[in-house]
């Protein structure tokens, strides 16, 4: 895992903490609600080696589009990985709920990551995540269902406190 994507992990890990310790009632009973985010992460490998015959990450560019069952957002995919273990943003128009970025790894593989956000009551099992890219034919990058387990950001929490709904996904 490339530091970035660590430092990735490392601030949902500690928004986690820190909804934890906020939401941890003291002697007086009093506490701070704490907060999460439900919804998926999706982790597209375009290559699964470095190349040197025509793969994916030698023809980027071109719209990637995101579909939760019938919502889709699209954005374009930079022509080219960003070098050196690097993550290139990915914006998705109209919508604050659906952020990515492309990598190419220290391995010189290519990868999507797509976090799609969500409120608890917002989420189903059986929700449809599908990701396509290309134009005017789109080749299917991911198309899997979610099931969705709560987690609660502490074991003793405040009863105003939300559950978080996170997607596992499969085929």
């Amino acid at each position: 895992m490339t530091r970035v994507k660590q430092n990735r992990w490392l601030v949902m890990a500690a928004a986690v903490l820190g909804a934890m310790v906020l939401g941890t009632c003291g002697d007086s009973k009093s506490c701070v609600p704490a907060n999460c985010v439900s919804g998926a992460l999706m982790h597209i490998v375009l290559d699964t080696r470095p190349c040197s015959a025509p793969c994916i990450s030698q023809r980027l560019g071109g719209p990637l589009t995101v579909c939760r069952n019938s919502e889709c957002y699209s954005t374009v995919l930079p022509d080219v990985a960003p070098a050196g273990g690097a993550e290139s943003d990915l914006f998705f128009a109209d919508t604050t709920v659906v952020v990515g970025a492309l990598w190419q790894n220290a391995d010189q593989t290519t990868s999507i990551d797509i976090e799609w956000r969500l409120n608890a009551d917002q989420v189903a099992n059986g929700d449809h995540y599908v990701v396509t890219w290309g134009s005017p034919v789109a080749t299917t990058l991911l198309d899997e269902v979610a099931t969705y387990s709560p987690t609660q950001p502490v074991a003793d929490q405040c009863a105003s406190d939300p559950v978080c709904q996170i997607a596992e996904l499969s085929p």
